[in-house]
């Protein structure tokens, strides 16, 4: 008798509504798949370079540098957006005194 594939439906994760909850799903059932071969001892030598590659110390290493890095940009965009907010405010702050010393906004004749 063959092999039924109703495994899939037994898992606890809801069903996904968003490309990208059915991206985590599908990324989640691969790696049980592959999880479960790695164990039953059919894993084909992909799956098992995969997993000795992905738990060694360099790709450990890799991960992290990449989540410095997405840290690292999204500082870089935060400290931009700041800056384009100070420049609008000073830009203010130089009409408010030339309104102090009487020159006002009024173009020259």
């Amino acid at each position: 008798m063959a092999k039924s594939n109703s495994k899939v439906m037994e898992n606890p994760i809801a069903m996904p509504t968003s490309p990208e909850s059915e991206e985590s799903y599908c990324t989640y059932l691969a790696t049980n798949l592959s999880k479960r071969h790695l164990m039953d001892g059919t894993a084909s030598s992909q799956e098992i370079v995969f997993w000795l590659k992905y738990g060694s110390e360099q790709s450990r290493l890799e991960r992290e540098r990449l989540e410095e890095e997405n840290k690292l940009l999204r500082a870089k965009t935060a400290a931009l957006e700041n800056d384009a907010k100070n420049q609008v405010n000073y830009a203010e702050v130089l009409n408010a005194l030339k309104g102090y010393r009487g020159e006002g906004n009024a173009e020259p004749e």
